[in-house]
C-alpha cells in the first residue's frame, strides 16, 4: 500500500539507511497502538535483528573478497 510505497533503502558502501519518508502513521504500523489488537508490524526491530545476526559473515565475507583482489 502507501507505506511500502514510501519506504526506501540507500546504501553507502557498507553501511544502509531504511527510511519511510515521514509518513505519519509509520510509528503507529511499527508499534501498534494500546488498547487494540493491532500490536505493530515491528519490521524495523525484526530486521535490525537479522542485521546483527549477519553482519560478522558479510563482513568477514567483504574482508576476505579484498584481501583476494589485494594478494593478486
Amino acid at each position: 500500500g502507501n507505506y511500502r510505497k514510501n519506504v526506501y533503502a540507500r546504501h553507502q558502501g557498507l553501511v544502509a539507511f531504511i527510511n519511510d519518508s515521514g509518513v505519519k502513521y509509520g510509528s503507529w504500523l511499527e508499534v501498534g497502538r494500546a488498547g487494540t489488537r493491532f500490536r505493530g508490524y515491528g519490521q524495523y526491530r525484526e530486521t535490525a535483528t537479522i542485521l546483527q545476526k549477519v553482519s560478522q559473515r558479510v563482513f568477514l565475507n567483504h574482508m576476505r573478497k579484498l584481501a583476494r583482489k589485494m594478494n593478486s
